[in-house]
């Protein structure tokens, strides 16, 4: 796949990561603690590009598997 593409999906996920946060937030199915890191989250994949995310993902992967 192209970054192109990488990107688009990454932006789509981070928009359906946000919109499930409030849903659950508006139902109260969840606290605001897990809210607010849902919303870090899908702010991240929707701001960064998908290579930047997948560089974070593995740095932090390959520090806590350490």
């Amino acid at each position: 796949m192209t970054d192109k593409v990488k990107n688009i999906i990454t932006n789509l996920i981070g928009l359906l990561l946000l919109g499930f946060g409030g849903y659950l937030i508006f139902l109260g199915k969840i606290d605001f603690i897990a809210f607010c890191g849902m919303v870090v989250i899908s702010i991240a994949l929707f701001t960064f590009k998908a290579s930047v995310t997948k560089e974070y993902i593995k740095k932090f992967l390959d520090k806590k598997l350490k």
